[in-house]
């Protein structure tokens, strides 16, 4: 496995094409257009957005300066769940001088499983018989 989660982004980091990678990652519904559209930002928590967004200006239009390739973040999933993952950037320029990114996602840890979590709450509900 190579990524989690490919993602096609275009300049203003708005998802291009339905990502149901990503839609799984995050728990997230998958509909017709699986997270099409939508910005890809609103999927960071509120402490990682200006560095995500950092990491993506970075690698504006003629930006010579030093670049991170990969970086590790946090995001959120639709259970308000932190999801660490190793984010890779790869940035391609159209012949007409348009921007438009690749991320591949890689989850960094097993978070719990939604029947995990229903039933370590209803172990702690439950009186102990003894």
């Amino acid at each position: 496995k190579l990524c989690d989660a490919i993602v096609h982004l275009d300049a203003n980091l708005d998802i291009e094409a339905p990502a149901p990678q990503l839609a799984a990652l995050l728990h997230s519904a998958a509909t017709g257009t699986c997270l099409s559209g939508q910005s890809f930002l609103r999927f960071f928590t509120e402490e990682e957005r200006p560095r995500v967004e950092a990491m993506f200006a970075d690698r504006g239009v003629g930006s010579d300066g030093p670049h991170q390739d990969s970086a590790y973040v946090s995001l959120k999933d639709a259970f308000h769940v932190t999801v660490r993952c190793q984010m890779f950037i790869a940035k391609f320029e159209g012949l007409d001088g348009s921007s438009s990114f690749v991320v591949g996602l890689n989850e960094m840890e097993e978070r719990p499983t939604i029947s995990d979590i229903v039933l370590e709450r209803d172990l702690a509900r439950k009186p102990d018989p003894l």
